[in-house]
């Protein structure tokens, strides 16, 4: 496949990028003002004024040397393709987990808050914060890493009065009833709480009913961050992508609504190809399990407390 050419007019923007910047917000200047603002030789400033002035980005007046108005515009465009490549590059630990078939829009990087983390306890932290703060909630998990999670949209659901569909694979809400038997009964149970099996991404997803802020976990005590810059409104969704590769590795959140369509539009073709899980979210129950563990609070444990009982001190040598 043969690339096109790059026109002369675009090398010479990307090439003399710093003379078009210092002349848009300083001009107009004589050659001896760009001499001393840049450093350079006057051979090297009559170069890169004669390759502006060529491309026409540059021109000349009485008064010294302007940027044209094609050169400020193109200028403007190229800056924001530069800071849209950077955002790119820095969200890939969380982009390169969703596969080329998903497609998702550019925002998803250049319009995003990206976190990496430390495994799933770190990203549950930061999922919790997201749920609670909104009324409503639609959840793709392709597995399931960290056992507060059922806890958590118990919490919000059952003993709350949040709304939570949830869209998984089987094996993930058998995991879910057998486990948790009297939670997964709950659930099932609850109007509040809706769940279907189906082929899930390798990703995760949640799209929350609102525009939330998040506080780093490693952080509680600051005030929550906005999610994504340019781009919060009040009232907006904000959608969550979580990335897994030998457990959790990052989560970008935005309010952007290419993202948030992307998001939208990928849960409802997730949803139409799956089935309702009620039975085996309460098969657990049905066949007499009982929970692995007492149930611990939620919040107690998104906060790092442990709970002291007899398996804590087995799992431990006596000093």
């Amino acid at each position: 496949m043969k690339l096109p050419e790059v026109p002369s007019e675009l090398e010479a923007l990307a090439k003399r990028r710093q003379y078009l910047e210092i002349l848009v917000s300083r001009g107009p200047l004589h050659k001896p003002d760009l001499e001393e603002a840049l450093g350079d030789s006057r051979s090297t400033v009559d170069r890169a004024i004669d390759e502006l002035e060529d491309a026409a980005l540059v021109e000349r007046i009485p008064r010294g040397y302007v940027s044209t108005q094609s050169g400020r515009l193109a200028l403007a465009r190229y800056e924001s393709f530069l800071a849209d490549a950077d955002a790119i590059l820095d969200a890939q630990s969380v982009v390169e987990a969703i596969p080329r078939r998903y497609e998702p829009p550019a925002e998803v990087a250049t319009n995003a808050r990206v976190e990496p983390v430390a495994g799933e306890y770190e990203l549950f932290s930061w999922v919790a914060q997201a749920i609670r703060a909104v009324d409503g909630c639609r959840i793709v998990l392709p597995h399931l890493g960290d056992s507060r999670h059922v806890r958590l949209w118990h919490d919000v659901t059952v003993d709350g009065d949040t709304e939570i569909d949830l869209l998984a694979s089987q094996t993930v809400l058998e995991q879910l009833g057998t486990e948790f038997p009297k939670l997964g009964a709950d659930l099932a149970a609850a109007d509040s709480f809706t769940a279907t099996a189906a082929e899930t991404p390798p990703f995760g997803l949640v799209l929350a009913s609102g525009t939330v802020g998040l506080s780093d976990p490693h952080e509680r005590s600051a005030a929550g961050d906005g999610l994504a810059e340019p781009g919060d409104r009040p009232g907006a969704e904000t959608a969550l992508v979580l990335a897994f590769e030998d457990g959790a590795t990052g989560m970008l959140a935005s309010t952007d609504e290419r993202v948030l369509a992307w998001g939208g539009d990928l849960y409802e073709q997730l949803r139409s190809a799956g089935s309702s899980a009620d039975e085996t979210l309460t098969e657990g129950q049905a066949a007499g399990l009982s929970a692995v563990s007492p149930r611990f609070p939620t919040r107690l444990e998104e906060e790092g407390f442990l709970r002291v009982d007899e398996a804590y001190f087995a799992e431990r040598e006596p000093l």
